[in-house]
């Protein structure tokens, strides 16, 4: 008898907290007018956004291994810089911004003491920065301080 008890308990339970097809809350339209928009998803960056992050990589660089002391670690981002192949979408009046700056780079990947990289270095950020102004590029890059 107990087991029967139970039996039915459990299956009123469950008759219970199923409800009735009328208890399930309507579904929520997609398409109503009191829905706000999703954002849109931001643009994928350009190439040359893309590109000139690389070239921010490797500036980042060549300041750690300054700051580090570390002449040789120049040799690697100021090589990369000086030879890397341009960006497909380089507007033309950046060419002068492009040569020095990979005059400046091959000067630091030449260096044979610490204080000419840096001094190349520190050319390398103002032809980078100069390039930024005409670009219009709210962006400034610094040199390691040599303190």
């Amino acid at each position: 008898m107990k087991t029967t008890a139970a039996i039915l308990s459990l299956l009123a339970i469950a008759v219970t907290a199923c409800g009735s097809p009328g208890d399930t809350p309507p579904a929520v339209s997609q398409t109503s007018d009191d829905t706000t928009p999703a954002e849109p998803s931001p643009a994928p960056p350009s190439a040359l956004a893309t590109h000139m992050n690389r070239h921010s990589e490797q500036f980042e660089a060549l300041n750690d291994a300054l700051a580090a002391g570390d002449l040789d670690a120049v040799a690697a981002p100021a090589w990369w810089l000086a030879r890397h192949e341009p960006s497909s979408e380089l507007v033309p009046d950046w060419q002068d911004h492009l040569a020095a700056m990979r005059e400046a780079a091959s000067d630091a990947e030449a260096a044979t003491d610490l204080a000419t990289a840096r001094a190349a270095v520190e050319r390398l950020s103002q032809t980078c920065n100069g390039c930024h102004t005409d670009a219009d590029v709210d962006k400034s890059i610094y040199p390691v301080d040599p303190g």
